[in-house]
C-alpha cells in the first residue's frame, strides 16, 4: 500500500521534471530564435501546457517565423 503511493509520487515527481525540462529547453529555444525579451503570454501558454502541446511546439519552432506560428 505505502510503497505502491510512493511510487506512484516518484512517477509524477519523474513526469513533472521533465515537463519543466522540456518547458524550460522551450524558452531557450524562442530567445534564440526571437529574442530575449518575450511577451508574457509566452510564458503563460507554456506554464499552463500539458506535454503534447510543449512537444509540438518544440517542434513547430524550427519553421515557424513568428511566435503566433509557434503557437498556432
Amino acid at each position: 500500500m505505502l510503497s505502491e503511493r510512493v511510487d506512484e509520487w516518484k512517477r509524477n515527481l519523474r513526469l513533472e521534471g521533465e515537463l519543466e525540462g522540456l518547458a524550460k529547453a522551450l524558452l531557450l529555444l524562442l530567445q534564440k530564435k526571437f529574442g530575449p525579451s518575450l511577451p508574457e503570454w509566452v510564458n503563460t501558454r507554456i506554464k499552463e501546457a500539458d506535454e503534447k502541446s510543449l512537444e509540438k511546439w518544440v517542434d513547430q519552432i524550427l519553421f515557424a517565423s513568428s511566435l503566433e506560428d509557434v503557437f498556432a
